[in-house]
């Protein structure tokens, strides 16, 4: 498993403030290969990526993150990467922690960083929405893990081959997670730390998307 063959994905949407600070920091990180994909942002994101090694890919409309997530791993496959990273635009997550995961995935095929696993301030409508889609992951798809819902995950390419991911918007999370466990790939979590702004809450999941991921999780069960 070669770390030179190393693929970051980080799917955004209107993250221009953010994006040059995690690029630089990523690359600190000792990441080479960063493919950033563009789900049909309005404030020309790509003018404020000054680094140009890095991969842009444009969705021209939005199309939800999970789409975009896809998006980025066929593209990675195609372009013959061996690991596969993906990490979120808005800054919340810090790249220090994907060394981790990538350094666990010497003995694991599937590593997924867990905000519960440390002590995290976490707001209470995040903590309780994440054990709710736990829950829901468990009962629906078999799965029990301590952070169904972190976009900071890595992955090999085996398991990014059996992939077959139809989801388009957060619900792509959980039904990540049912693949790999369906595909026999066992999921393993490290620790991670997490850092909530005014901006990263307003851009995640509210209320209403959260009830409407648990219904879109309900129809995929149903559909399996």
């Amino acid at each position: 498993m070669s770390f030179e063959k190393s693929l970051v994905i980080i799917p955004v949407l209107n993250e221009a403030p953010r994006i040059a600070i995690l690029l630089q920091k990523l690359r600190q990180c000792g990441f080479k290969h960063i493919v950033v994909v563009d789900d049909g942002s309005t404030d020309q994101i790509e003018k404020e990526i000054y680094d140009s090694k890095v991969k842009i890919l444009t969705h021209c409309q939005n199309c939800g993150v999970g789409a975009a997530t896809q998006t980025g791993i066929v593209w990675g496959i195609k372009q013959g990467f061996d690991l596969f990273f993906t990490i979120d635009g808005d800054g919340q997550q810090n790249p220090e922690d994907l060394v981790k995961i990538r350094n666990n995935l010497e003995e694991h095929e599937c590593v997924i960083g867990s905000r519960f696993l440390e002590k995290n301030k976490i707001p209470f409508f995040r903590r309780v929405a994440n054990k709710i889609a736990n829950v829901l992951t468990g009962i629906f798809f078999g799965v029990w893990v301590s952070d169904s819902q972190s976009g900071l995950r890595g992955f090999s390419l085996k398991v990014a081959q059996k992939l077959t991911l139809h989801a388009n918007g957060f619900e792509y999370c959980s039904e990540f997670i049912r693949e790999v466990n369906h595909a026999g790939f066992e999921i393993f979590e490290v620790p991670i730390s997490v850092k909530y702004t005014t901006e990263t809450l307003a851009k995640g999941q509210n209320f209403s998307e959260g009830i409407k991921t648990f219904g879109k999780l309900f129809l995929r069960a149903l559909s399996r």
